[in-house]
């Protein structure tokens, strides 16, 4: 399940999960029919004994569906919640790393040559491969910018402790210090946001529910009645575990946070 999740689009995902729900429902469907096969001979071989059995057979299974789609609509929710939550941390960081890049160059162009010119080359390269990190899909090119992106830290690191060796105990040097720290600590902590997903169980779990659910909606619907209304359902269901593929996924989702903030950053470096 863990591959699927990772190198399959949630697109496809989506459909996959809606045809195995129909399938389900098609599935639960045929049992009732066998079910009241079966009960069907069973009533000619004892007519009279209990009148009044079906209908509170029918209610109690009712009941039972009722139940499973409150509790299943429950987990959709909470799994949602905690999509959208994480969604809302990437782009918060996002805009974190921006001003952090920002102010790291700003107070740069403070210093004397050479270093004021290598400074905003760094940032500038530093900023577009961050940029270019967020909104890279396939696994092998994410590998490869992200021994990029070590490479950048360390020439960001030396080129800092170089720079700021003459005056390192004033309060320049303080500050220039820190900003640059927390560039870098941003820029990990940004890193491991979008490293952090649903865990795979948690979806196999949900998808699992999901499944049962399905099974359950096609044995107690009335056999050749609602068929329109109870695949609607599922296409909601499935296009719900879809949406929160795709927000739970920065890489490979169609919802992604926007870099507008770090674009903006680059473009002030890039007009000097």
């Amino acid at each position: 399940m863990k591959t699927l999740y990772q190198h399959t689009p949630p697109l496809i995902v989506t459909i996959l999960v809606f045809a195995l729900l129909i399938s389900l429902l098609v599935a639960g469907a045929y049992l009732r029919r066998l079910k009241d096969h079966i009960g069907g001979s069973n009533e000619d071989e004892d007519e009279g004994a209990i009148e009044d059995e079906p209908d509170k057979d029918q209610t109690f299974e009712n009941l039972i569906a009722s139940a499973v789609l409150g509790l299943l609509a429950l987990l959709l929710g909470f799994s949602f919640a905690v999509a959208l939550d994480r969604f809302d941390v990437r782009r918060s960081m996002t805009l974190q790393e921006a001003n952090a890049i920002g102010t790291t160059y700003l107070r740069s162009q403070l210093m004397d040559e050479p270093y004021r010119t290598r400074f905003r080359h760094l940032l500038e390269g530093y900023t577009l491969h961050r940029i270019e990190t967020a909104r890279a899909s396939d696994a092998d090119v994410r590998r490869g910018l992200s021994a990029k992106t070590q490479l950048y830290r360390r020439q960001i690191a030396e080129t800092t402790l170089e720079a700021i060796r003459p005056f390192y105990n004033s309060e320049f040097g303080t500050s220039f210090m820190e900003s640059v720290n927390e560039t870098l600590n941003i820029g990990a902590a940004r890193k491991a946001a979008r490293l952090a997903t649903i865990p795979t169980r948690v979806l196999s779990m949900l998808l699992l529910y999901m499944a049962v659910t399905s099974m359950i909606v096609g044995f107690v619907k009335d056999p050749g009645k609602n068929r329109w209304g109870a695949s609607v359902l599922l296409f909601m269901l499935a296009m719900s575990y879809g949406l929160i593929l795709d927000i739970d996924q920065p890489n490979r989702g169609a919802i992604q946070e926007s870099q507008a903030p770090m674009e903006d950053v680059l473009r002030t470096m890039q007009i000097g």
